[in-house]
């Protein structure tokens, strides 16, 4: 464990601009008044890596930005991913409702009794019981009426009238994390069911032809689409999240899980936005250029929206 002497230490607003200016970044009267109001950590610590002079940095053991490089450019890309994470958000929420819906529907289905959400038979037998066990625990935590800071009252009202809650209720007041883990703790045979569910609904919305999702795409799909809509709801840095065992999954493939689950038309509004936002932001930058962001968002030279954002292919028909 650290000792105080090895803390970094406070540093004032003026203090912080005139570190800027010393590590090369051009700074203006705007700087003091947006650390101020944003925070030295999250703006330049969080934004920082696209400016960095990796060759002067390393010589000074400090870090050293590109000519020319102004704090304006950083808090420019500190907005657009603000601005990012505001036009996915709604289209993960859009997604999380889809899943979550689908997921309790199937299980209801294959166990309608009483309480089967919380009967261990009802998860996967060959996984570890200790598994099923903790899932079963957080539900029951759930349904304390009195707990967090604001009764439930859906889940008062059917303690009180029938003695339990059946999953649909409660399932709005389930994160899509525990959504997701409750889903890799069923048995194969109902996740299948799920997985076959899904592609009617599918076919339905997006047409037929579609291949099915295997149980292990949408384990996978689950985790990141939750990953991702944790990263929105909660403000962190997005553009260049690497999520995932190995740190592969981009945004790129958010829009590839995404493409899967919303209607078309609610995917066609969201690849607009961001390609007119990538348009846009990356006219403005100086230092570094909007293909800097398109490949930190995992995009390559032959995507669609790669080729949209700098002009070089025309929206398909």
């Amino acid at each position: 464990m650290g000792t105080m002497a090895d803390d970094k230490p406070f540093h004032s607003f003026d203090a912080l601009v005139t570190r800027l200016e010393s590590r090369g970044v051009q700074v203006d009267a705007e700087t003091r008044i947006i650390l101020q109001r944003e925070s030295y950590y999250a703006v330049v610590n969080g934004y920082k890596d696209p400016f960095i002079d990796r060759w002067a940095t390393a010589e000074a053991q400090d870090d050293r930005f590109l000519a020319d490089t102004g704090f304006d450019e950083i808090y420019r890309l500190y907005r657009l991913d603000r601005a990012l994470r505001s036009v996915f958000l709604p289209c993960l929420l859009i997604a999380e409702t889809t899943l979550k819906t689908l997921i309790v529907h199937v299980f209801c289905e294959r166990h309608p009794e009483r309480d089967s959400y919380l009967q261990e038979a009802n998860y996967d037998l060959n996984r570890p019981v200790q598994d099923a066990q903790k899932m079963i625990e957080s539900l029951k935590a759930t349904l304390e009426v009195k707990s967090g800071r604001h009764p439930k009252d859906f889940i008062e009202h059917y303690l009180s009238k029938y003695e339990h809650v059946p999953l649909w209720v409660l399932a709005n007041f389930l994160t899509f994390g525990t959504v997701s883990k409750f889903f890799s703790l069923l048995s194969v045979q109902t996740r299948s069911a799920i997985c076959l569910e899904f592609m009617r609904y599918s076919e339905q919305v997006h047409g037929a032809g579609r291949k099915r999702v295997q149980v292990f795409q949408m384990t996978h799909m689950l985790r990141r689409l939750g990953d991702f809509r944790n990263i929105c709801a909660h403000e962190e840095r997005f553009y260049c999240a690497r999520l995932g065992p190995v740190g592969d999954v981009t945004v790129r493939q958010l829009l590839l899980d995404l493409a899967v689950v919303i209607p078309p038309s609610d995917m066609q509004s969201l690849t607009s936005s961001v390609v007119q936002l990538l348009k846009h932001e990356g006219q403005a930058f100086r230092t570094i250029s909007v293909v800097t962001i398109l490949v930190a968002m995992g995009f390559k030279p032959e995507d669609e929206l790669y080729k949209l954002v700098l002009d070089a292919g025309a929206p398909s028909e």
